[in-house]
């Protein structure tokens, strides 16, 4: 099992979102859980 986040990184605000839920959905798993994202101040990761 990988304990390691996943962060997806992208120039732009759209893509980054969908290829975080693109590999949550591939891992069986939530954005925020095992897969994340930051956009300026928003961010979307596992604590």
């Amino acid at each position: 099992e990988n304990l390691e986040p996943i962060l997806c990184t992208q120039p732009r605000r759209f893509a980054v979102v969908a290829i975080a839920k693109m590999v949550a959905e591939a891992r069986h798993t939530a954005v925020g859980d095992e897969v994340g994202y930051h956009i300026g101040y928003s961010r979307v990761v596992a604590t």
